[in-house]
């Protein structure tokens, strides 16, 4: 990634962003340890560095998980307690 903003800056783009967004399927603690440390050396490359909390709206995933169901993955969206860990 710190190659890609490099070669966005090369080419002239100088607005980037980044986003770090918790609760995803998939994710888990030690994913996040391991993203966590990059991306914030990543945010002193960039202009724009956000932290989200992905949070249940109204999308298809956020209506299976809701409905407790396994489509979209919602069955691997990490719980509460552990998305407000991270």
């Amino acid at each position: 990634m710190i190659d890609d903003i490099t070669r966005l800056r090369a080419a002239g783009i100088a607005d980037i962003n980044v986003d770090l967004i918790a609760g995803l399927p998939y994710q888990t603690a030690e994913s996040w340890e391991f993203s966590s440390p990059k991306l914030l050396l990543r945010a002193f490359l960039t202009p724009v560095f956000t932290c989200w909390r992905w949070t249940t709206t109204d999308s298809r995933l956020g209506r299976e998980l809701m409905a407790g169901g396994t489509r979209y993955h919602a069955h691997f969206v990490p719980d509460e307690e552990l998305t407000a860990d991270m």
